[in-house]
């Protein structure tokens, strides 16, 4: 999985494919860092059950987008008052 995702993460850069490009690269990162925890190479199902798990979270999670247009209407109802 390790080196599908390397070629991924290249093909995504020749594309200039940003999106995609820091996706993997959060995937990448997170294998990484699980197999620093345990000492050892991730095999396919745990790999497999640890993106699940990160996509789970990041579905369960406002995006950015959302809470930058919740504080954008927040303001214009609420405006500063000049000092």
């Amino acid at each position: 999985m390790q080196n599908k995702s390397q070629t991924d993460i290249v093909v995504a850069m020749k594309a200039r494919d940003d999106f995609k490009l820091s996706v993997l690269r959060m995937v990448k990162s997170a294998i990484q860092l699980k197999e620093v925890e345990k000492l050892r190479k991730l095999d396919e199902p745990e790999s497999i059950q640890l993106l699940q798990t990160i996509f789970e979270a990041a579905a369960r999670s406002p995006s950015t987008s959302s809470r930058k247009a919740i504080g954008r209407s927040w303001r214009k109802r609420n405006p500063e008052k000049p000092r």
